[in-house]
This record gives structure tokens, C-alpha cells and sequence, in this order.
């Protein structure tokens, strides 16, 4: 989305690069910390196993759950596809 803005707005791809390596380095840098700093709480500490566990199947609903919408939209346009195709007297 950045990118789009960038490049609709005629942004400078100087300005562009420092800015994305601005923001890379501050989302790498805030992740991590924000890692370390739950790792250190104490909810943490004591149930470690038990998130552990459910890592793996957290990231996975999440990376599912960010494909909802271009399944959505992919799935509209198909349909909207075949719907115009079969109006026009072509079988889809």
C-alpha cells in the first residue's frame, strides 16, 4: 500500500528508500522488543509450555485469517466473470 501511495504521490525514491528502511529497522527493533518484554512477564514465565504450544497454531489463523479477503475479492470477481460471460450467451 506504501508503495502505491509513493508512487501516485511522484514521492522521490531517495525519500521512499530511507523511509522504508527507517520503518523496516523500527518494526524489526519493535517486534523484538516487544518479544523480549513478553517473555519477561510472569503469565509467561510460568505457563512457557503452554504458549509454546500454541505458537504455531496462532500464527497459522492468523496468515488464514489475512487470506480471507483476497479469497473474497478473488472469488467476487470470478463470479461477476461467469455472470457477465452467461449474460452476453457464452458459457462459462
Amino acid at each position: 500500500m506504501a508503495t502505491v501511495l509513493a508512487g501516485v504521490s511522484r514521492m522521490r525514491f531517495s525519500v521512499y528508500a530511507i523511509f522504508s528502511l527507517i520503518g523496516a529497522i523500527l518494526w524489526a527493533d519493535g517486534v523484538l522488543l516487544a518479544g523480549y518484554g513478553l517473555g519477561k512477564l510472569p503469565f509467561i514465565k510460568h505457563h512457557h509450555k503452554t504458549v509454546t504450544s500454541l505458537i504455531d497454531p496462532i500464527i497459522i489463523a492468523v496468515v488464514v485469517l489475512s487470506l480471507v479477503p483476497v479469497l473474497v475479492h478473488y472469488l467476487r470477481g470470478r463470479k461477476r466473470t461467469v455472470d457477465g460471460a452467461s449474460r452476453h450467451g457464452r458459457d462459462a
